[in-house]
């Protein structure tokens, strides 16, 4: 299985942040490269065979547009749920030392 290793929590959470903006950027662009191609579609704009052609072409390739953004939206989540089961778990560390901390004392 693999592992993933945390070493700055920081630095983790400013990546996620990252993908996640990214992740919108992605959303907005398909939803206006949609209407573009909407406003294109065998209008006075453009007419013809290379019109269809590359209109058909699009429809074939926004089929993947949703999958795409569930995929990160998914990736995300993971990447969160990941940072918030490190920081308990570092939370926990932490308190078990303070509650121990008379019994890691080897002088005494």
């Amino acid at each position: 299985m693999s592992m993933i290793t945390i070493t700055n929590s920081e630095k983790f959470e400013e990546i996620i942040n990252k993908i996640e903006q990214s992740s919108s950027r992605i959303s907005t662009l398909f939803s206006d490269e949609g209407k573009i191609f909407e406003n294109i579609n065998a209008t006075d704009i453009w007419t013809g065979k290379a019109q269809e052609i590359v209109y058909n072409k699009y429809k074939d390739l926004e089929k993947n547009f949703a999958p795409i953004e569930e995929t990160l939206q998914i990736y995300v989540a993971f990447l969160k749920n990941t940072l918030d089961s490190y920081k308990r778990h570092e939370e926990n560390v932490i308190n078990n030392i303070e509650i121990n901390k008379s019994n890691l004392d080897v002088n005494s």
